[in-house]
């Protein structure tokens, strides 16, 4: 089971996204995920950084077709909580996660309200 527990923390309001190399970037606190891993084990996530690839770096295949997206976040956390770190370290080595979310484009505002109940849409590029 996975739960999320994102806003936008005061530290972050004024931060803008970075250019380097190949990445688009933002180091930010942007709140927390729970996760209880298949040995039972409750882990919690500190979200650290988001990123923003055009087009997508994944697929998900829907209907025998495989479309790359037009835009894809990908949110990393660090490891921050065990519960029982002796399971978690037995499942997992570099303590980090990434949840990807992929956008389409068109008419649907979902999009645009997540974006900006994180204040993403506000935020200039530098």
């Amino acid at each position: 089971m996975v739960s999320f527990d994102y806003s936008l923390q005061e530290d972050g309001v004024h931060k803008k996204f970075l250019y380097s190399n190949d990445q688009i970037y933002m180091d930010i606190n942007l709140g927390k995920m729970a996760f209880m891993n298949s040995g039972g084990a409750n882990e919690i996530y500190e979200a650290y950084r988001i990123e923003l690839h055009f087009p997508s770096e994944h697929y998900i295949t829907i209907n025998n077709q495989t479309p790359r997206y037009p835009l894809e976040m990908q949110i990393y956390h660090k490891l921050v909580v065990s519960d029982k770190p002796t399971i978690t370290n037995s499942s997992i080595k570099v303590n980090r996660a990434i949840v990807s979310v992929l956008f389409t484009i068109g008419d649907v505002k979902q999009g645009d309200e997540f974006l900006n109940q994180l204040g993403i849409s506000s935020i200039i590029l530098l």
